[in-house]
């Protein structure tokens, strides 16, 4: 009885002394990851950096936050939590506050919500491959400081994930629930239901902690458009196709827009102020010939030396992500 207690002694303190070297270097991590933006030219201040959650947890939290990039874009909150099972280092979710605020080109933006976390993993080996990332939010709003223009999702899913094979890809997928716009009383046809992205996205390397501290982190070389989705009201843009990026950086392919209600989506577009009441009918009666009398317009949109086209109509540049 006496060895089973000593044992349990012993492996209790051993325990304890894991959890307590484990605190020091999650700390540890954090500052360090604090002190490199300060090296990358950002402006860091911050009151308190501390870890609790003994025995089972590393809850790491970061108080009074404030970061403020070297293009001037600026992230303010009184709290950021960082929290992993103490056998589970490499599992992090990331909890934040209520309120947090954005600054973006000079705009300062009011974030608030229900419910905001965040949640990653990393391979267990010396290199840190990224596997998954997921953020979730409930009841989000932003409002443009100083207005009352206020963007609200209720719901919103964000995940990224590595996909099964040797190549260096990833799976992306977006969810976004009853979107209100600001917009005057009666103008638009109420909040947008959905907006859902499903895309693959291949790099030129693996995203890992080696990779990204070279100078020239893993670039993106084809993204993958399995099915992209706009549902508002009786209106429904579907879309899908393969792109690449050129040798300047251009998005270069095809992808092919399925519009069903798109006489709503004109005139919406009309009252709107998006495209002048004179040239409507003009533009009526020209995806009218298209939808050969349907309610459905397939619309094929090609990228190629740095702009957008259908058939031979310009429609502006292409993006460029190099």
């Amino acid at each position: 009885m006496k060895r089973l207690f000593f044992g349990a002694m012993v492996l209790a303190a051993l325990y304890a002394g894991y959890w307590v070297v484990g605190s020091r270097t999650v700390e540890g991590q954090a500052v360090s990851g604090l002190e490199a933006l300060q090296n990358d030219g950002w402006a860091v201040a911050y009151s308190d950096v501390r870890t609790r959650g003994f025995p089972s947890r590393f809850d790491t939290t970061v108080t009074d936050l404030d970061l403020t990039a070297p293009d001037g874009s600026r992230y303010q909150a009184p709290f950021v939590q960082a929290l992993a099972l103490s056998y589970r280092p490499n599992e992090v979710i990331a909890a934040f506050p209520n309120e947090q605020t954005l600054t973006i080109a000079g705009t300062e933006i009011a974030l608030r919500s229900d419910r905001l976390r965040a949640s990653g993993s990393v391979g267990v080996s010396t290199d840190l491959p990224f596997r998954e990332a997921t953020l979730e939010g409930e009841a989000v709003a932003a409002t443009l400081a100083g207005t009352e223009t206020t963007v609200l999702i209720d719901s919103l899913l964000a995940a990224v994930r590595r996909a099964d094979g040797d190549d260096p890809a990833y799976d992306a997928f977006a969810d976004l629930r009853d979107i209100a716009l600001p917009a005057p009383a009666g103008t638009l046809p109420g909040p947008v239901d959905r907006i859902m992205l499903d895309a693959q996205v291949l790099f030129d390397r693996e995203l890992d902690r080696e990779n990204m501290a070279e100078p020239v982190p893993p670039l993106v070389t084809d993204i993958t458009v399995n099915d992209a989705l706009v549902v508002w009201d009786t209106m429904q843009i579907r879309a899908s196709g393969a792109l690449f990026v050129d040798v300047s950086g251009y998005l270069e392919g095809e992808i092919e827009l399925r519009l069903r209600a798109w006489e709503q989506m004109l005139q919406l577009a009309a009252d709107s102020g998006l495209i002048a009441p004179g040239v409507l009918q003009t533009y009526q009666s020209m995806a009218s010939g298209l939808a050969q009398g349907g309610d459905e317009l397939v619309l094929p949109l090609t990228l190629s030396d740095g702009a957008v086209r259908m058939g031979f109509v310009p429609l502006g540049p292409a993006p460029r992500l190099r």
